[in-house]
Parts: C-alpha cells; sequence; structure tokens
C-alpha cells in the first residue's frame, strides 16, 4: 500500500521503497520482521521522553549523539532498538529452552496498552489502525504490537524472576 494518512495534522507516507521495508537487524541468522522492528524503534523513542510529533524530532534525531560511538541521535537509538531486541530474543529461547512459555497475563497487559492507544485514537478521532500505522509505522498493526509487548513482557518477567534465581549464588558460593 502506497499514499499517506493524517495523524494529528500531520502528513505521514504509508509505503515507499523497497529498503524501507527491510529491517536491518538479524538475530541468530534470522532477519527480524520489519514491522516488529519498527514498533520496537517508536516503542523505545517514546518510552525515552521522544515527542515523536514535535516539529523538531527529525532535526533532534539528525543531530550528533551525546554518546560518541554514535554519529546521530537516530543512530543511538536504532542501536538501542537493536540491543533490546537482541537481549528479548537470547532471553526468550532460553525461556523456552527452561520450559516457560509467554503466560495469558503478558497478552492481558498487552491488550492493556493497545486499549490505551484505542482511548488516544479516540480522542483523535480516528481509527485504531491508523492511529498505530501512524505512530509506529506503516507495517505494524494490532498483532505487532500485541505479540512484542507479549513477548517483551513475558522476557521482562523471566528475566527478573525464574532466570534471576538461575543465576543468584548459593549460600556455599557467596561465602567462597
Amino acid at each position: 500500500m502506497t499514499g499517506e494518512i493524517s495523524l494529528s495534522g500531520r502528513i505521514l507516507p504509508v509505503g515507499g521503497i523497497k529498503e524501507k521495508l527491510q529491517s536491518p537487524l538479524i538475530i541468530n541468522g534470522q532477519m527480524v520482521d520489519s514491522a516488529e522492528f519498527s514498533f520496537m524503534y517508536h516503542y523505545i523513542l517514546i518510552d525515552n521522553g521522544v515527542d515523536i510529533f514535535a516539529a523538531d524530532t527529525p532535526e533532534m534525531l539528525a543531530s550528533p549523539s551525546e554518546d560518541p560511538n554514535f554519529a546521530t541521535q537516530r543512530e543511538f537509538f536504532l542501536n538501542l532498538t537493536a540491543k533490546k531486541m537482541q537481549t528479548t530474543a537470547i532471553l526468550y529461547d532460553d525461556a523456552k529452552a527452561h520450559g516457560y512459555d509467554i503466560e495469558p497475563e503478558h497478552y492481558v497487559l498487552a491488550r492493556a496498552y493497545v486499549d490505551w492507544l484505542r482511548g488516544k485514537a479516540n480522542e483523535l478521532g480516528i481509527s485504531l489502525d491508523t492511529y498505530i500505522k501512524g505512530v509506529f509505522g506503516s507495517q505494524v498493526d494490532e498483532q505487532v504490537v500485541i505479540s512484542s509487548l507479549a513477548k517483551q513482557y513475558f522476557v521482562e518477567d523471566y528475566s527478573s524472576g525464574a532466570k534471576l534465581n538461575e543465576l543468584q549464588a548459593s549460600d556455599e558460593q557467596a561465602e567462597a
């Protein structure tokens, strides 16, 4: 689909060149779904206080990074997204190998976030799908948001629960 959508008075392109549709990330030899990468990139921007609709956001993202390892803020946030997704994939695979799986409660939390997005869309008088595409990218839909967040919430629970317990030193190890 090509064209554009309007969100909060801004015209956002939908579709485009093939390179725009390719994920820049490969984990364990598998290319990460570009919709999932787009969602997580924008989610991380928002989580880090970036107002993605502010007029000066493109300029801010193009500005030099405070981290000397990255030329621009955009590169910094792309790297932050890649690291977050790699960590999530590693912990997810580890959890699965230990017999854990995403629980219904993780989907409930993800759906609560989608409900919050729905409220934002309703405030603007647009559909949830239009809002999601306008905020997170033209390839992102409700299912991408739910599956990405459910996995993220699951991994957070696993890493702060079972995995943390596995990594804790025994009394004997602590005394050594």
